[in-house]
């Protein structure tokens, strides 16, 4: 899977790693600025299986912190 509307979508599917997974983000515009929605899908295998619990809350904490710091930069940009 692999999809890309500017501005709007993009989507793809991971191969590599230890965890192969299928994402999308979409961007849509509010009032406040814009909404970020993303969504992952992906099925540990092997020795990774077991920790799938332990993988989805450190992902799902991963994944807040990298959105608190986008949201950081984009909103403080640096200053020349």
């Amino acid at each position: 899977m692999s999809e890309y509307e500017p501005d709007r979508t993009f989507a793809l599917h991971m191969i590599e790693g230890a965890l192969p997974l299928d994402a999308r983000i979409t961007f849509e515009p509010t009032e406040q600025g814009t909404r970020i929605r993303f969504h992952a899908f992906g099925q540990p295998t092997g020795a990774m299986r077991v920790a799938q619990p332990l993988l989805r809350r450190s992902l799902k904490r991963q994944f807040a912190r990298d959105c608190a710091t986008l949201k950081r930069v984009l909103e403080n940009p640096p200053t020349t």
